[in-house]
């Protein structure tokens, strides 16, 4: 009875100890903090989150001296906000209000809405929620795995009439979520102009991106592509039978706390809806955001795709789209590129810390630093009016490698060197390991109780 009572502990902690370690594995920090609505979300100064403070304040002199057009500027780390910043450029820092966005803003001469409320367009930042969605996808079951082809979810679509038609069907989905698809695209021409015009009855047809002819062989050349992720979106409606934002809202969107007034997602007819699925959620643009609901999703994939405890996006499915799968050419500096996530690698920089980001077009960028538990979330107009010469973009790379980062940076160590193997991936993979140990100590232990009672 003793002998018994004492295997049974030895089971118990070994449970214990191997439950424990199957969660370190899971979750990739140590939190316990998770802002579960934005009026309650805790504030910490840069004091307390460790920062310079006169680093920041330099970062607002180069803003101004430079006439950068950034629009706010959100900085969270271990779950906390540390500065949460809204600009009118126009004036000096001292006279800045912070408030909600203006209304609207004139783009390039076009009459397009940059900012509704508080939410601020996010255009291809919208990628990088579409990457999110489509782990979740693999995850519930919907969506089989990466290696997926386009036309084996559409096969009554493919035309033998298309550009390159037999080449056409080998493009899979991880081709899409890598920009490597081969077909041809260029992003201010298609993207911007091209696409948006009617095409045999619809704006942004379907029918106009599988017509452009293949310029590369799937899976070989980077080739950045709105056109790419919109066919994405095809995919995850399909397998689904989901509206795209609606999929969000209930898998991703809701999970972690995001309000209904701090995000939205633009919509249009499409030639292959019908039903509940006559509208398409743009997969490349079309979202809306608040500062607060883009560090929400910041957090969430700094914290693993984990959130209070809930595994809302697989962690193997974060992993691999922080890790390089394409190389873009002459876009960025020493840049690379993931699952619809844009890597910057430590080796690009003098801090030698390395980031990814999800980034949209006239300067909107999710952030997320591992090495610090940070989340920079930042929004801006790069162009404002016809004439007008705003910063590029990659000023606000300038402001996370020269400033922010540089605040937190005193006595760091730098870290292993980061996995380039993505890995395997296998749903449960911590479960089953943690499983068949505890079984493993079971048999041992049972072979010998009856070995000795024999």
């Amino acid at each position: 009875m003793a002998k018994n009572k004492k295997i049974l502990g030895i089971l118990a902690i070994a449970l214990l100890f191997i439950t424990a370690f199957s969660s370190c594995i899971i979750l990739g920090r140590a939190i316990d903090y998770f802002p579960m609505d934005d009026d309650s979300w805790t504030e910490r100064t840069l004091e307390e989150g460790d920062f310079n403070e006169t680093l920041i304040d330099e970062m607002y002199e180069y803003i101004l001296d430079e006439s950068h057009y950034i629009e706010s500027i959100l900085i969270s780390r271990d779950g906390y906000i540390v500065h949460d910043q809204y600009l009118e450029y126009s004036k000096p820092r001292d006279e800045r209000s912070y408030g909600s966005f203006s209304p609207t803003v004139d783009l390039a001469g076009m009459d397009w809405t940059q900012k509704i409320g508080g939410m601020h367009a996010m255009w291809s930042v919208t990628k990088s929620v579409t990457s999110l969605l489509t782990g979740i996808a693999i995850a519930n079951g919907s969506l089989d795995n990466v290696s997926v082809k386009f036309f084996d979810i559409f096969p009554d679509r493919w035309d033998a009439s298309f550009q390159n038609a037999t080449e056409l069907q080998n493009i899979t989905v991880e081709h899409l979520l890598t920009m490597t698809s081969g077909i041809m695209w260029d992003e201010a021409t298609d993207g911007f102009v091209e696409w948006s015009k009617e095409y045999n009855g619809f704006n942004h047809s379907i029918s106009y991106i599988l017509n452009k002819s293949l310029e590369f062989d799937p899976g070989t050349t980077f080739e950045y592509s709105t056109g790419s992720t919109e066919l994405l979106a095809c995919v995850l409606q399909n397998v689904t039978n989901m509206l795209l934002s609606d999929f969000a809202w209930e898998y991703l969107f809701e999970p972690i706390g995001i309000d209904h007034g701090d995000l939205m997602w633009l919509e249009d007819p499409w030639e292959w809806g019908s039903g509940s699925l006559t509208n398409i959620s743009h997969g490349g643009y079309g979202i809306y955001m608040t500062p607060r609901a883009m560090a929400r999703i910041g957090e969430l994939v700094l914290n693993n795709g984990s959130w209070d405890g809930v595994q809302v996006v697989p962690k193997d499915w974060i992993i691999n789209s922080s890790l390089e799968h394409s190389t873009p050419i002459g876009i960025g500096e020493n840049a690379m590129y993931g699952y619809l996530w844009w890597i910057r690698p430590s080796s690009s920089s003098d801090h030698g810390v390395r980031y990814f980001s999800a980034v949209g077009a006239f300067g909107q960028k999710i952030t997320i630093v591992p090495d610090y538990d940070m989340v920079i979330a930042i929004t801006s107009d790069t162009i404002l009016e016809p004439g007008t010469e705003a910063a590029s973009p990659t000023c606000i790379d300038y402001m996370i490698d020269n400033f922010i980062i540089p605040a937190v940076i005193t006595g760091w160590t730098p870290p292993p060197e980061t996995p380039t193997t993505p890995p395997a991936g296998i749903p449960g993979f911590d479960l089953y390991i943690s499983i068949a140990v505890i079984g493993l100590i079971s048999i041992v232990l049972i072979v010998r109780i009856k070995s000795k009672s024999n």
